[in-house]
């Protein structure tokens, strides 16, 4: 259990020269702006110290006041430590951007506020007294039916899709160009409005639109697991079919009804990162395998 510390006691550890300034930058974080506290290195400036300061303790929208701060570990730095301020039902109390960053709200204490984590959460990416856009995509897992996410639109689920599940901005490093990200982003873009308009699973979720009959979601069976392009011969579904050069070592997607091209499978499939990235691209055309990774 974390300790515990008096508001007014972590103000004076910070100093007031700290919390009464107007905004953070990175340079902050240097040697000479950290203290020691209880064996932890602690930097003084941040601008949630500011805003508690500053705005003050409790919650602007629901009124859930900070009474302690606790003493808890740096995500990137386990032997650094940094103060979060506490209601007494353990709640986490945050700084808001009054302003989203996303809708050019700046880095500075006018443009803070204190809020409680669930208030935060429920703003989202808002301003206050707007009302938050209305979902309109629906995502389930197929092994989960209880597991459910709600998007905005189509460009909202793509964007989740390419950067938490595709992953593009993380694909291997000789393929880290901007012409890759953009072809990748086509190829992907391409598949889940397929599939959303027609009821096919994509990487492991059935997505359907409000207001339309929602899939049936089938619970899922083990994944099969592939060493080598012998074993994607012949590998089809009701939509979609391999198409493979066993000898060479590469191959296709194509559609069962007109044998359109839809993915090209290169002859670095199954190497080391590759076979992750491709693994997930065939499950999203609805082939329940795990490719073995080459060395």
């Amino acid at each position: 259990m974390s300790k515990v510390y008096p508001i007014d006691l972590v103000f004076t550890i910070l100093g007031k020269e700290n919390l009464e300034t107007q905004f953070y930058n990175k340079s902050h974080k240097s040697e000479e702006n950290q203290i020691t506290v209880d064996g932890y290195s602690v930097y003084t400036r941040s601008l949630r110290y500011m805003t508690f300061y500053q705005k003050g303790c409790k919650c602007c929208v629901c009124g859930k006041e900070g009474t302690h701060f606790t003493l808890d570990p740096s995500v990137d730095n386990p032997d650094r430590r940094h103060f979060n301020l506490r209601a007494d039902d353990g709640t986490l109390m945050t700084r808001d951007h009054i302003i989203p960053k996303s809708k050019g709200g700046r880095e500075h204490i006018s443009n803070m506020q204190t809020m409680c984590v669930d208030c935060n959460k429920a703003k989202g990416n808002h301003m206050d007294g707007e009302e938050p856009p209305k979902m309109t995509i629906v995502a389930i897992e197929s092994t989960n039916s209880e597991k459910r996410m709600e998007f905005i639109d189509e460009n909202d689920a793509i964007f989740y899709v390419l950067n938490n599940i595709m992953k593009v901005t993380q694909a291997p490093s000789r393929n880290n160009k901007m012409g890759f990200k953009i072809k990748k982003s086509i190829e992907v873009t391409r598949q889940f409005m397929f599939c959303l308009n027609s009821g096919v699973p994509y990487c492991g979720r059935c997505w359907y639109t409000i207001g339309k009959e929602p899939p049936i979601v089938e619970k899922e069976s083990p994944k099969q697991v592939v060493s080598g392009w012998g074993e994607l011969v012949g590998m089809r579904n009701n939509t979609f079919y391999l198409d493979i050069n066993e000898e060479i070592g590469f191959g296709w997607v194509r559609r069962v009804d007109n044998n359109d091209t839809v993915c090209y499978l290169s002859t670095h499939t199954f190497y080391e990162r590759k076979a992750s990235f491709s693994t997930t691209l065939l499950q999203s055309y609805g082939f329940n395998i795990t490719l073995k990774e080459w060395k």
